[in-house]
């Protein structure tokens, strides 16, 4: 059994069970008014044919891609930065004082026992939309297509076996609960519950409204909220007790609507609500069927509520307060926002789950995990990689063991970084607000000025130890060799008119003293040019030339250090010899490019990182993981093969071979 299925089954867990927390919510939509209660008719099976062996093999999505993982074991992917994982959370639960358990959009599955954490990613056919934790361990993920929301599953995981149910129809599914030996889940207009291993569909109320909200009240209880959009304007609020639907609060009498998610504490059914008229937001709260007003703090605009252990919270921007008696308290050092995922075991443990990981314990915060940093290129020293982090400036590099972690060694007395160049020959640059400052093996060396007029501040630029260029628009380069400024006219698109103006996507100047400039062009016609240049004594000559897609982020890039030893990516991957660039491999979609200290190159694209030999060879292939994350770095180490890919926010993964 994985060590999170083993960790979701110890005893810490097995006294608290099952609760769960959906943090999205959907988007209110138009249909039928409500009627009188009615009997619904008998439980509708899902797909006679879908209930299947618990064992039943995994399907084929994702199939044959590299797993993530906790300890980047032997051929699978994991999170080093930031750690659990730097993927959206859409549902977590609390299971224990101590313990954690949370799914990201992309399906990775999280858990934290109080000390470390365990990550696996599981095989969804689409969106995770909410999560449940049984006490037996069983997992159980909804899960939607995400675009179109024309299919919906739930998936069902015990050990290593898993079984994914496709769902009838098409919609929304989430908010997995239980209730007595059965377990619901909300669709967009029905409910599903699961006896035994069969799950069945029940017809929601009455004009099959759409539903904003569920909670399970008791064994065979559910209370819905019937969304305002569904032709009411203000919602209605459901029960379905003994096979039956009734109306238990019909709220159009009140001047405002009311909207999910449904909390349920302290006997009583607490709901957001919003006065158009007053345009304010408010909070109800439902005992029985009678409907009260709760007052509120002063000044607030957009409002969520959530169950933090025992408590209502509510939040409200960067701002929350507890529900203590008849009053609420400001949560001191609130870190999250209002549209998140917010859980807590009691009072005093709670996590945020929005806007970083973060966990409260004794009424202090604590973040877990890095946060986001501006960070730039791969930076290799002796085989090790490190990142260059724009703010604060310094590097990011690789301490500790087995499982290593990134710190940040930062610069005394220097400003922000603002772009850089990786080294060629072991000579690299920043640009920094207070200039170009010059990196040699690592250590930082003399720093020196832009030229007037030009004033730096993010420019494109390559260099090694013959010297530096940079773009420095309104198509010039300027260049420092010999501690000499100069400048140069840059290249022309000789296929387009000079006035449609492009834009520098990369600048390498060479030890053998070439400069090469990668540039994109896109005209009044949407036609969009992409193109490598090299300069040549005083004569620009392009070297390779694609047209690419309009409304595509799509760059071109250069690496290397001689002339003759080249590398240009565009959709494709060219060599260039010094003379002639050659196709090695087309219809990459490039990202990024890093030149081997062999002389070949390690690439990156939307779905893979690629190896080259120098003489064009493809030596190997790694399936990036499906987490939603967009890489636009990439490193691989020359000693043991470890592949790291990341981003301009400081986001680290790594594929263990």
């Amino acid at each position: 059994m994985p060590r999170l299925l083993a960790l979701l089954t110890s005893a810490s867990l097995l006294a608290a069970c099952a609760q769960s927390v959906t943090a999205t919510q959907r988007t209110d939509d138009a249909g039928a008014p409500a009627d009188a209660p009615i009997i619904v008719d008998a439980p509708i099976a899902i797909d006679a044919g879908s209930p299947v062996p618990v064992d039943a093999p995994r399907p084929d999505v994702d199939g044959g891609l590299p797993p993530v993982t906790d300890d980047c074991l032997r051929g699978t992917w994991c999170w080093e930065r930031p750690v659990p994982t730097g993927e959206t959370v859409v549902a977590a639960v609390t299971p224990a004082a101590s313990s954690l358990a949370f799914v990201t959009e992309g399906g990775t599955l999280a858990s934290f026992d109080g000390t470390r954490w365990t990550t696996r990613l599981l095989t969804l056919p689409g969106q995770a939309t909410g999560l449940f934790v049984g006490a037996d361990g069983e997992v159980v993920v909804t899960v939607v297509e995400p675009i179109s929301q024309r299919q919906r599953w739930i998936v069902e995981l015990r050990g290593d076996a898993q079984r994914v149910i496709r769902l009838e129809g098409g919609g929304y599914v989430s908010n997995p609960q239980a209730g007595g030996d059965a377990l619901w889940a909300a669709g967009s207009r029905e409910l599903f519950r699961r006896r035994g291993a069969t799950w069945e569909r029940i017809a929601g109320p009455a004009g099959s409204p759409v539903i904003g909200g569920l909670r399970v009240v008791g064994p065979d209880e559910v209370i819905a909220l019937e969304s305002w959009g569904s032709g009411s304007g203000t919602g209605v609020l459901h029960r379905y007790r003994a096979g039956a639907w009734e109306v238990l609060v019909d709220f159009r009498p009140f001047e405002y609507r009311v909207e999910g998610p449904i909390v349920a504490q302290g006997g009583a059914l607490w709901m957001r609500t919003y006065d158009t008229g007053a345009r304010e937001p408010g909070v109800i709260r439902v005992v029985g069927a009678e409907v009260q007003s709760v007052e509120l703090p002063r000044g607030l605009g957009s409002i969520n509520l959530y169950s933090v252990g025992d408590a209502v919270w509510l939040v409200d921007g960067a701002r929350a307060w507890a529900r203590e008696g008849d009053d609420w308290t400001p949560v001191t050092g609130f870190p999250g926002r209002a549209y998140g995922v917010i859980v807590g075991f009691s009072v005093d443990v709670a996590w945020v789950l929005s806007n970083g990981l973060h966990r409260r314990r004794r009424g202090e915060w604590e973040r877990v995990g890095e946060p986001d940093q501006p960070t730039g290129n791969f930076w290799d020293f002796n085989g090790q990689p490190s990142l260059v982090s724009y703010r604060p400036a310094g590097f990011l590099t690789l301490a500790g063991m087995p499982r290593p972690s990134w710190r940040l060694d930062a610069f005394d007395g220097r400003g922000d970084v603002r772009s850089d160049s990786p080294p060629v020959d072991g000579v690299g640059y920043l640009d920094t607000a207070d200039g170009v400052i010059v990196v040699r093996g690592g250590a930082l060396g003399e720093s020196f000025s832009w030229p007037r007029g030009m004033g730096g501040g993010g420019a494109v630029m390559g260099g090694s130890a013959a010297g530096v260029w940079a773009w420095a628009g309104d198509d010039r380069l300027v260049g420092r060799v010999d501690g000499t400024w100069s400048d140069v006219e840059g290249p022309a698109f000789a296929d387009a008119p000079r006035a449609a103006g492009y834009t520098v996507n990369a600048v390498q100047y060479t030890a053998d003293a070439r400069l090469f400039v990668a540039a994109t062009m896109v005209t009044g016609d949407k036609q969009v040019r992409r193109r490598v240049f090299v300069r040549e004594g005083d004569v620009w000559r392009q070297v390779a030339a694609e047209m690419g897609v309009f409304g595509r982020t799509e760059g071109v890039f250069v690496v290397g250090d001689r002339a003759g030893e080249m590398w240009l990516g565009l959709s494709g991957l060219y060599r260039y010899d010094g003379m002639v660039a050659t196709l090695v491999a087309p219809d990459l979609d490039v990202q990024a490019l890093s030149r081997r200290a062999d002389g070949g190159v390690v690439l990156l694209t939307p779905t893979t990182v690629e190896t080259y030999s120098a003489g064009g060879s493809l030596l190997g292939r790694v399936d990036l993981p499906p987490v939603r994350a967009h890489f636009t770095r990439v490193h691989r180490s020359a000693a043991s093969g470890t592949v790291r890919v990341a981003n301009a926010s400081g986001q680290v993964m790594r594929y263990t071979p």
